[in-house]
């Protein structure tokens, strides 16, 4: 006795899985087709065989933002909102004093932005000051302020 196929047989028989798709290709993200690559808005998920618009739960976007990674790779930064990895920390963000891989918007209060504004640092290098506002290291003062007795900040003439 024939039986019509219901929608949920049809698309049971449309759903790839892993086993159907080529090793170096990936499962488009609605299920149904074998991929050489993931379209420009797609990423490949982090275990590689699939393509999908968002990365999962606690992955992120690698630098080259073509896959979803569970970890950055040695010497990149992860994004301070925990969701990209990075070459380098944007502009505004400074990378943390407490973990090298990560960017960080704001330093801690008892931290200083390092003269070329790329770090977070604890202390400033001895061949520098504490700026006056004390939130950053700087060469030399700016103009109408003066090296403080300490030798360590700038403070007002």
């Amino acid at each position: 006795m024939y039986q019509k196929p219901t929608k949920e047989s049809q698309y049971k028989l449309y759903k790839l899985s892993v086993e159907n798709c080529q090793p170096s290709q990936f499962i488009s993200s609605d299920s149904k087709s074998c991929l050489t690559a993931c379209p420009s808005s797609q990423k490949i998920s982090s275990d590689r065989r699939k393509c999908v618009s968002t990365c999962g739960t606690g992955e992120k976007i690698s630098s080259d933002r073509t896959r979803c990674v569970t970890s950055c790779p040695t010497g990149e930064k992860i994004s301070s909102d925990q969701s990209s990895c990075l070459q380098t920390c944007p502009s505004g963000q400074y990378i943390s004093s407490t973990d090298q891989s990560q960017c960080v918007e704001n330093c801690q209060p008892s931290q200083f932005i390092s003269s070329d504004s790329k770090s977070c640092l604890t202390a400033c290098p001895s061949s520098q000051k504490i700026s006056s506002d004390r939130t950053r290291c700087v060469s030399s003062c700016p103009t109408g302020e003066k090296i403080s007795s300490d030798r360590f900040k700038c403070v007002s003439r």
